[in-house]
């Protein structure tokens, strides 16, 4: 079986293009549907939940903003207060500028605190 050099480079070659063909395709398959899913996430400025008391059957709804920096609160006697993202170990926290309204939120599970006094705690309405 004799084969010569100038056809192993070829197949070689052939072998290297067709590849280089298919990740060029799959790429731009990529890059079509990042675009498709950025564009549909530019529609989406905020996210709403709402949470519910069992007890009280009182509601709370906080909408976050798209980056997860910015909390609008809305319960009670709190109308569209902005809370902005603090630093938490543990769940998400959301402050006012002076901490006295504190937002917490782990998993299904969310606390207001009002000067330091829980006045909402309850799960997530699905």
């Amino acid at each position: 079986m004799n084969i010569n050099k100038k056809t192993i480079i070829s197949v070689f070659v052939v072998v290297l293009l067709v590849l280089g063909l298919i990740y060029f395709i799959k790429r731009g398959e990529n890059l079509q549907t990042n675009n498709l899913n950025n564009t549909k996430n530019q529609l989406l400025e905020e996210f709403i939940f709402t949470f519910k008391e069992e007890l009280t059957d009182k509601e709370l709804t906080v909408k976050v903003s798209r980056d997860g920096k910015i909390l609008t609160l809305n319960y009670g006697n709190i109308i569209e207060e902005k809370l902005t993202l603090s630093l938490s170990t543990n769940g998400s926290k959301y402050t006012n500028y002076n901490e006295s309204i504190v937002f917490w939120n782990k998993g299904n599970e969310a606390i207001v605190y009002q000067n330091d006094a829980i006045i909402f705690q309850g799960t997530i309405i699905e």
